[in-house]
């Protein structure tokens, strides 16, 4: 279609007014395609596929646009009918390595030597003792997490705001140092019964609490190493926010970036856990380190944090190895890392809206709003208590309802 100048300078203005949607409606789908940003089709193209509706995608955006979204469709596909992640993941990973045979047939065969490596859903059998040990450990602290979960969004804070204000209520609660015998899938356990940890305990419990909150984050943990020196032999700088105060042993501050996952090589398996989320809105998967205060991105397959101040990318790579030996789900770290393909150019606006001045400012506006909710419970309370002495003055109640029932109002 050879379009003239009058049509190409409207489509020129269309585009400067970001009317895409006007573009779609009267020019067709090649050149809304090509006039539109692709963040902006791709939260569209999301959406119709939370919503089931593929062949929308085909019509819309064109079979070329939506041969490229098929695996995420089949991934979408299978979890609604097995109800299993790991296979989900599986079909996606399959699909995005499609070469002549069905996704679900991939998927298997990607399933199949992973299951056989002992690294599937219930790759932790082996530690049905330890469990049984543990278990009313593990009871208390799913029974405080729910408790936990339901004050947090009793606050109506942003999911911006939940993530920092989780970070920094772990380091109210507990301190940074090394453990002395936690096991592999029972690291926020132990920092539970403890009362310490370090960044696999602190990133495991991390991902736990904003689940529990609201399970579209998807949290989970990776591992990566987080490196001391940059490529160009200088030593790295990290902005990590100041208005989380950290208690950290003062043995274990030289060794953050040098003990590694404790037996293992730190060069083959890093040496440090981070946490992998999602957030609404945004288009590629986010990393919360919960451990030094700052988050990043996943972008063409590498972590790049936005606390690192010489170099994006200086700062974390990712260690397939330890996330298999640490994740319940490891096939999700490749799922990232395919989420992740073709976004550099994202990285200077997340940043802006992710970065260590951004996560204290978020912080300050999610303690404003405790305040005030807090304010505003006392308030009633102390009305509903005024009250109450009313009716003791006229006789109506006696001073141990009225304690009880002061009681019952806080707490609310």
């Amino acid at each position: 279609m050879k379009l003239d100048k009058e049509t190409k300078q409207e489509i020129k203005r269309l585009k400067k007014e970001k009317k895409f949607e006007e573009i779609y409606d009267r020019f067709g789908s090649k050149i809304y395609v090509k006039s539109s940003p692709r963040f902006y089709m791709r939260r569209l193209i999301l959406e119709l596929i939370k919503e089931e509706k593929y062949e929308n995608i085909r019509q819309k955006f064109g079979k070329r646009k939506y041969n490229a979204y098929l695996p995420l469709i089949r991934k979408n596909q299978v979890l609604k009918e097995t109800k299993n992640r790991f296979l989900a993941d599986a079909a996606y990973v399959a699909g995005k390595f499609k070469r002549g045979i069905t996704y679900l047939a991939m998927g298997a065969v990607i399933a199949v030597p992973i299951t056989g490596a002992g690294v599937t859903y219930d790759h932790y059998k082996e530690q049905k003792a330890i469990m049984e040990e543990k278990k009313e450990i593990i009871e208390e602290y799913n029974e405080d997490l729910e408790e936990y979960a339901s004050y947090i969004r009793s606050l109506n804070l942003t999911q911006k705001e939940i993530v920092v204000k989780v970070m920094s209520d772990i380091y109210e609660k507990y301190k940074y140092k090394f453990p002395t015998g936690d096991v592999n899938g029972f690291y926020r356990f132990y920092l539970y019964e403890n009362g310490y940890g370090v960044c696999r305990n602190i990133a495991d419990d991390f991902c736990a609490k904003l689940n529990a909150i609201d399970s579209s984050f998807n949290a989970h943990i990776i591992g990566c190493k987080l490196n001391e020196v940059s490529k160009n032999g200088e030593h790295i700088r990290y902005d990590i926010m100041d208005n989380i105060e950290r208690t950290i042993e003062e043995d274990e501050e030289e060794d953050m970036l040098t003990r590694g996952l404790d037996f293992l090589n730190p060069d083959n398996f890093g040496n440090h856990v981070v946490a992998v989320i999602n957030i609404k809105g945004e288009q590629i998967p986010l990393v919360v380190d919960p451990t030094n205060l700052g988050m990043g991105a996943i972008i063409n397959g590498k972590i790049w944090m936005f606390y690192t101040i010489e170099n994006a990318d200086d700062a974390i790579d990712a260690r397939l190895l330890s996330t298999i030996f640490i994740s319940e789900d490891p096939l999700r770290i490749v799922t990232d890392f395919f989420d992740s393909l073709e976004f550099r150019e994202l990285f200077d606006e997340l940043k802006e809206r992710y970065g260590t001045e951004a996560l204290e400012k978020t912080l300050e506006k999610a303690k404003e709003k405790e305040m005030q909710k807090t304010s505003v419970k006392l308030d009633r309370g102390n009305e509903e208590f005024r009250l109450r002495l009313a009716k003791l003055a006229e006789g109506n109640v006696t001073q141990d309802t009225i304690r009880i029932e002061r009681k019952e109002v806080l707490e609310r």
